[in-house]
């Protein structure tokens, strides 16, 4: 009769806690989501006559630059831009994929590497939902049941999984605003840090709030894996590599997954707490020398005109083609010169006015 009370009592008290937790991260996903598009609307400013244009405030000391429209100081097309921009579109247009992987051979180096990162999410997403199909850790975590086995309570197993879901929701919601304000190195290697760092909670959990916790937490970083890899491999490849390399980025999931299987497998058949405990650890192999060789990957072009910095994009043009490939019709200023235009055509539709005038090297990007 005692163990009959106690068990409706924990049971109430989980189902309850559970759906705090679910209800919580519902409201702050349901916040983040505001968030983003107040901070998008933020972008947008008025001017002394009331006009809505694109606030931007100069620096002082930034050098000229010819090969930009952005820097002719226009607020719209520029005459010497547009033909720069209309070869480069052409020549972007008329090379073959064969030709395109020549050039542009290093910028999808790059994107594979970034890519690696949403194999750890395909990794741990698979991960957990097996676990509850393994004996140890349902000796661990779990309650008898009716038949007399130990097993995790249904509500603990939905609550697990949302929990990772909210944690990637939020990760979505606020990768976006993370890049405009770092950039896709910065952003990428704070989110493997971090995961290093939650992986922590999930691997020395001695309870399913502490494991529940954690799981919100890693979801997190993994959520803007799952983000910047796929718009890093659009940003820095040409038109005819980009729908391989974005591709890729689904195929680094299913390997995640199939990894997360194997190594299941291979574990399957101990008896102790390392049967799953394992699994976890390899979680902190892979996030430190992918964020180390992020730090060495050349920014996005777009990231970098779009924040002034055009001699940086110059630079990482530089380093995401092959110079000894280059076709005779291909020109890095060129190329910065569509980017500039490109940005500049999307202000103006996005909200509906001219870019203010000055030199994209002497403005400073509004932030939300």
């Amino acid at each position: 009769m005692v163990n009959t009370v106690v068990n409706k009592m924990v049971s109430t008290m989980v189902n309850k806690m559970v759906n705090t937790m679910v209800n919580t991260m519902a409201v702050l996903n349901l916040a983040a989501i505001i968030f983003s598009l107040y901070s998008n609307l933020c972008l947008e400013t008025t001017d002394e006559t009331g006009l809505s244009v694109l606030a931007a405030t100069p620096k002082q000391g930034a050098d000229d630059n010819p090969a930009s429209c952005l820097e002719q100081g226009q607020a719209s097309v520029d005459n010497d831009a547009t033909p720069a921009k209309t070869r480069a579109e052409k020549l972007e247009r008329e090379m073959s994929v064969t030709a395109s992987w020549k050039l542009w051979r290093p910028a999808s180096y790059w994107s594979i590497l970034l890519s690696l990162v949403v194999i750890m999410e395909g990794y741990a997403n698979l991960l957990l939902a097996q676990f509850y199909a393994m004996p140890t850790f349902c000796q661990r975590y779990g309650v008898i049941g009716p038949y007399g086995t130990y097993e995790i309570p249904t509500l603990w197993q939905a609550g697990l999984s949302i929990g990772c879901l909210a944690g990637e929701t939020f990760g979505l919601c606020t990768s976006a605003i993370a890049v405009d304000r770092l950039g896709y190195r910065k952003t990428m290697i704070i989110s493997l840090l971090a995961l290093v760092a939650f992986v922590n909670i999930i691997f020395f959990s001695q309870s399913l709030v502490v494991l529940l916790i954690g799981e919100i937490l890693c979801g997190v970083p993994l959520g803007v894996f799952q983000t910047l890899s796929c718009t890093y491999a659009s940003d820095v490849c040409p038109m005819k590599l980009r729908p391989f390399l974005t591709t890729y980025t689904n195929l680094c999931w299913l390997i995640g997954q199939l990894l997360s299987s194997g190594v299941l497998r291979m574990l399957v058949g101990r008896s102790d707490q390392w049967s799953y405990r394992i699994p976890l650890a390899l979680q902190w192999i892979c996030p430190l020398p992918v964020a180390i060789a992020i730090f060495f990957a050349p920014e996005s072009p777009w990231w970098l005109v779009r924040h002034g910095r055009t001699e940086d994009a110059r630079r990482a043009l530089t380093r995401l083609t092959n110079s000894k490939d280059q076709p005779s019709a291909f020109s890095i200023d060129d190329t910065l010169s569509m980017v500039s235009l490109l940005i500049i055509s999307f202000h103006n539709l996005v909200l509906e006015k001219p870019l203010v005038s000055a030199q994209a090297s002497n403005i400073e990007w509004p932030h939300p």
